[in-house]
């Protein structure tokens, strides 16, 4: 009965430490796929930052005026006060 309960108790153990394993390796490719993820995500708030005063107004918007001219375009002052104030 030694014998036997003696391997069972080894494949156990065996069976065990491939499960550890496989886990480890899910664990780790898991962090690497969130660390490109930030680092691509880090890269593209590179890019918009580096717009900000150039392409886009300082708080982020689109500086051009729309199609039918009913919002002016950002110029960085103040035109005018509006109609409705007195």
């Amino acid at each position: 009965m030694d014998i036997i309960s003696s391997g069972i108790k080894k494949s156990v153990h065996a069976i065990q430490q491939v499960c550890c394993f496989i886990t480890m390796c899910f664990l780790f490719s898991g962090a690497h796929a969130i660390e490109q993820t930030d680092i691509q995500k880090q890269t593209d708030l590179e890019k918009q930052i580096a717009r900000l005063g150039h392409e886009l107004t300082p708080m982020g918007a689109n500086p051009k005026s729309n199609a039918d001219g009913s919002i002016p375009a950002f110029t960085g002052t103040i035109l005018a006060a509006s109609a409705s104030v007195q």
